[in-house]
């Protein structure tokens, strides 16, 4: 499965974790999913199994984005 648009704006106040969420369409009706969650230290805990890094390189570029992020973060 590819994923259309994938965000990691939401940032979870009780876990600290950012959420990596996807849309398969661009249906602004269509719910997100939350796919992987970014935790304070950057470690990635994968709530789905991604086959295709290729095809879902948006995600992984979602990914570096939240641990990015993270780092700045826990820096200030």
């Amino acid at each position: 499965m590819s994923y259309i648009e994938v965000r990691c704006d939401y940032l979870d106040p009780f876990s600290q974790k950012y959420h990596i969420d996807a849309w398969t369409t661009d249906d602004e009706n269509e719910e997100g999913r939350t796919i992987a969650t970014v935790d304070k230290n950057g470690q990635v805990e994968w709530l789905i199994k991604i086959l295709d890094k290729e095809q879902n390189a948006n995600v992984f570029e979602a990914i570096e984005e939240a641990i990015i992020k993270q780092i700045e973060n826990h820096e200030q």
